[in-house]
């Protein structure tokens, strides 16, 4: 229990404990025998550091660090921290070069969005607030970063007072096509869900017909059995109603 998140009380189960402090500034650095020896530093913690540093494939670290890359970027929405924190670790010999060149793409992300002109979310019109996440999105450059603010306007969109409405739907679109290529633990089907919400509210509308084709795709590329099919067939039939 601590301060962990934005400074705020947070509680953390010790499963989890020992990749918060991986996550940390001291990662990488040679004090965390001395935090340990002053008793700041668990065994368990200790323990699992000196293994990410021998033995932690570069997708055991990407998977680690992206939690914190979502706080970043969609949580607390603060470009400084983020660029401070991985450029440091994109700096850190200690870790695989593969993964401090991720680290350094994420750094850069940050620290071009530092550069763009703010603009309050609560002064856009449903409207603005779609065409500015549609903009982030045809971003040539634009990482996983600029894909996570683009969400954050495309949320949005949806908290806007009309029940529905066209931008809406193709907010629910993106929404789903964003979170079923961020394919991260965390999101867990979420782009299923908007996919299925934006054919359930639009049926019949071209983006319903792009929704579907998406929810298609993403079952397909995992794998589904037999049940998920059969939920196929249920919201095929609402983007292709019976003549």
């Amino acid at each position: 229990y601590g301060k962990l998140l934005g400074r705020r009380a947070t509680l953390i189960s010790m499963d989890f404990l020992p990749f918060f402090y991986a996550l940390s500034p001291n990662f990488g650095e040679d004090d965390y025998v001395q935090d340990y020896e002053a008793g700041l530093l668990s065994r368990e913690a200790k323990n699992v550091y000196e293994a990410l540093l021998k033995t932690a494939k570069p997708a055991d670290m990407l998977e680690i660090a992206t939690p914190l890359l979502i706080f970043y970027s969609r949580v607390k929405e603060d470009p400084a921290g983020g660029e401070a924190f991985f450029s440091q670790q994109a700096a850190n010999a200690q870790i695989p070069q593969a993964v401090r060149r991720r680290f350094a793409v994420w750094a850069a992300d940050f620290k071009a969005w530092q550069r763009e002109p703010k603009v309050a979310e609560v002064t856009l019109n449903e409207s603005e607030l779609l065409a500015k996440g549609k903009s982030l999105l045809k971003k040539k450059k634009g990482g996983l970063v600029t894909r996570l603010r683009a969400s954050s306007y495309l949320h949005s969109v949806l908290e806007t007072p009309k029940e529905r409405s066209p931008a809406k739907n193709e907010a629910l679109r993106l929404l789903g096509e964003i979170y079923e290529e961020l394919d991260f633990p965390l999101f867990f089907r979420f782009g299923d869900l908007y996919l299925q919400n934006c054919i359930e509210d639009y049926p019949g509308s071209p983006d319903a017909k792009a929704c579907y084709r998406a929810l298609e795709a993403a079952v397909h590329k995992r794998g589904g059995g037999g049940a998920e099919e059969l939920e196929l067939l249920k919201w095929k039939k609402l983007v292709e109603p019976p003549q």
